[in-house]
């Protein structure tokens, strides 16, 4: 009988999985977009990833003192932003130092978002798989592989990117907007 249980919860799993990506799919295709400061985006982010930051005691810090604006689905940014924000956690708790920083740059015609957390850095031979679908790092049971992939649709529905940062000493993703001119 417990084989069972099992079967079917991994069945309700891969279920809601499927739904998951079905919905992201239909809200991509449905992308509405409307200028928002990105302060407001990080400070959102950051106060939904309080509560598991100070779980595990990681600092979450911010940088930035210019406040662009970025044409943009407010709640999918946020999603990306917090992912990548509570990936960081998950990566640091085990570390001596945990600490998260999410800074903010902009250019001429860009805005810049770094999110850099304590963790040595993604090692070269993974980089190129980290962002595709089921790919996780993460022990069996831990994580999905599904955010960094969600999260990389999510940037191109926006004409934004996701990169690693390979010159980092720490674990460093950098997220590139078009600056938004009214």
């Amino acid at each position: 009988m417990i084989k069972i249980d099992k079967v079917h919860s991994s069945v309700e799993l891969i279920e809601k999985i499927i739904q998951k990506l079905k919905n992201f799919s239909r809200s991509s295709n449905d992308h509405v977009s409307e200028p928002v400061y990105v302060k407001k985006l990080i400070s959102d982010s950051v106060a939904l990833a309080e509560l598991k930051a100070k779980e595990t005691a990681t600092v979450i810090s911010t940088t930035g003192d210019s406040n662009p604006q970025i044409a943009c689905n407010e709640i999918e940014i946020e999603q990306v932003l917090l992912n990548l924000i509570n990936n960081a956690i998950d990566a640091t708790k085990d570390l001596k130092e945990r600490w998260v920083e999410v800074s903010l740059q902009e250019t001429a015609d860009k805005v810049i978002i770094k999110i850099t957390d304590a963790g040595a850095g993604t090692p070269k031979e993974i980089q190129a798989s980290i962002f595709d679908p089921f790919y996780s790092t993460k022990p069996i049971g831990k994580g999905t592989g599904l955010g960094l992939s969600i999260t990389k649709g999510i940037l191109k529905s926006h004409d934004a990117r996701i990169e690693v940062d390979s010159d980092s000493k720490n674990t460093c993703f950098i997220l590139t907007f078009k600056k938004y001119k009214s």
